[in-house]
């Protein structure tokens, strides 16, 4: 629930009708007879330009189906309930490059994929793996469905997958959850995924076929709108994150009718360019302010959803990317997004910084800190038995058992330097960039890989050889 309205309620119910008034004015360009077909059956309607207007009874039934817990358990029996409501996070993925712990610029590796899985195990912030990085030995027509696969068998977390924009990698993604799942549609899934239409209101035959494997399988999946304001949405803030919430509404209705079952997440990826480049400059604070109005939206219509945070412009662990990174995950978490995302990006989310990943988690970990319910039912949380020992007892604070209960709910920082100058130059004036690739460095050192069982290894590694036997042709 939102703990800090950028917007009022009655805002926020005029944007959602303006969206509303966006699909009925532009309607959908529908790239694939049978959706549109399917969809004119179910009430919508075929506008003289040959587009399709999203029949209003779709989007209330769409909305009134949203779930509000979605369930998921990795494939080592790490459970993970994702609750409207409270804050979780996870990682962004799909980086082509890594800044490595030796500050190394360079293209990303498979060791750096599966570096990637062990770290994000080991920090307690972050409550979904991704794959980070695309390995540069991998062919493009398999990443996709690898992006899935190699995460399950890695990583103790469910993992949050790829975007799917093929339906050749989707429909064996499909195969992989049943497959997984021992063909038990209520059993927690081990991963998540997306699909994306494209911007603005087109529906891809492409992307149509992705959402009827994924939808049919019951996989927990992103409805994630992602124009790029002033280039494939108007600049304003406002009829950009209107664009983004009938995009969305909309592409729900698909996965609806696909799947009335079928876990969907309210997914906002509200982009702002430097329109001197017409590149994307995510640090700004327009995508802050979108993001935290688009959960609103979502929250309004009752969605789980996952929403831009920790993303930055700036290609260095900087001040800059400090106040933009804090800025991009808190404002949508205290606006009602259920996950943030973003850990591990920098440089728009085109490169991979294992030391960011680690930074990320303590920035993530302190939003987390934050979104935490004050409850004022317990008397003592006031102290009162505390200050009668020290005003009127002659006691002292860090005597009282009240400083050491409460001393436990402080917040632990991970990476950050948290003493006086003094201490600072006795231990040498460390960086934090210093301490969170040391931090890195111990975990992989340290890190010992879970075992799968080799029945179900086999099993996937089956899968995956039937896949590239179909794509790689």
């Amino acid at each position: 629930m939102s703990v800090l309205k950028l917007i009022s309620d009655e805002q926020v119910r005029q944007i959602h009708q303006k969206a509303i008034d966006m699909l009925d004015r532009y309607g959908i360009d529908v790239m694939d007879e049978g959706c549109r077909n399917t969809l004119l059956e179910r009430g919508c309607r075929q506008m003289p330009n040959g587009r399709v207007q999203i029949a209003h009874e779709l989007i209330d039934a769409m909305i009134e189906s949203n779930r509000q817990v979605i369930e998921f358990e990795s494939l080592f029996g790490k459970k993970l309930t994702v609750e409207r409501g409270k804050t979780y996070a996870h990682t962004f993925g799909g980086a082509a490059d890594i800044v490595d712990l030796d500050g190394k610029y360079r293209r990303a590796t498979g060791q750096d994929l599966v570096d990637s899985y062990c770290l994000n195990d080991s920090l307690d912030s972050l409550d979904m793996a991704c794959a980070l990085v695309y390995p540069t030995d991998l062919d493009n027509r398999m990443c996709q469905y690898l992006e899935c696969a190699l995460p399950l068998m890695a990583s103790r977390k469910p993992v949050c997958g790829a975007a799917m924009s093929h339906p050749g990698p989707a429909k064996y993604v499909a195969k992989l959850s049943e497959l997984v799942t021992g063909g038990d549609k209520n059993k927690p899934r081990p991963f998540m995924t997306h699909v994306s239409p494209q911007s603005p209101f087109i529906w891809t035959k492409e992307d149509i076929e992705c959402v009827r494997y994924i939808s049919e399988a019951g996989i927990p999946c992103t409805l994630l709108a992602a124009p790029m304001a002033g280039l494939t949405s108007p600049l304003s803030i406002v009829g950009h994150v209107t664009q983004v919430h009938a995009e969305i509404l909309a592409w729900g209705v698909w996965f609806y009718v696909v799947n009335p079952d079928s876990p969907r997440m309210y997914a906002p990826r509200c982009f702002f360019p430097n329109m001197k480049s017409c590149q994307l400059s995510i640090g700004l604070p327009e995508n802050a302010i979108a993001s935290a109005i688009a959960s609103q939206l979502g929250d309004y219509c009752g969605f789980v959803s996952d929403v831009n945070g920790g993303y930055t412009t700036s290609c260095a662990s900087d001040v800059q990317i400090g106040y933009e990174k804090m800025m991009n995950c808190l404002l949508p978490a205290l606006a009602g997004a259920t996950i943030v995302t973003g850990a591990g990006a920098i440089a728009g989310g085109t490169v991979y910084s294992p030391v960011q990943h680690v930074i990320d988690d303590e920035i993530l970990g302190r939003v987390k800190h934050a979104m935490k319910p004050i409850d004022l039912s317990d008397e003592d949380v006031f102290g009162m038995d505390a200050l009668d020992e020290v005003v009127l007892g002659g006691s002292t604070f860090l005597q009282e058992p009240h400083t050491i209960e409460y001393l436990r709910e402080l917040f632990r920082p991970t990476v950050s330097f948290q003493d006086t100058w003094r201490i600072w130059e006795e231990v040498g004036m460390p960086d934090i960039r210093e301490k969170a690739a040391e931090r890195a460095r111990e975990i992989l050192a340290g890190y010992e890989p879970p075992e799968l069982d080799p029945a179900l290894r086999k099993e996937i590694d089956d899968l995956t050889r039937a896949a590239e036997k179909e794509l790689l042709v």
